[in-house]
């Protein structure tokens, strides 16, 4: 995947928060909050390295 289809798509959700450089919370509707590290290498996404931070209780 490209880095533009990917922050294309980190855009789009209105639950992400950038906390770093390629870095991101991001809140999963079923999951809960994630912090996920993007890697990329000549602009394609080579590794995702995510971290549950916590679950929602309804």
């Amino acid at each position: 995947m490209k880095y533009s289809e990917v922050m294309e798509m980190i855009k789009k959700e209105k639950s992400s928060e950038r906390i770093g450089n390629h870095r991101y919370i991001l809140d999963a509707s079923v999951g809960g909050l994630f912090d996920v590290q993007l890697k990329f290498n000549r602009g394609k996404l080579t590794e995702i390295d995510a971290k549950q931070l916590g679950r929602q209780h309804h």
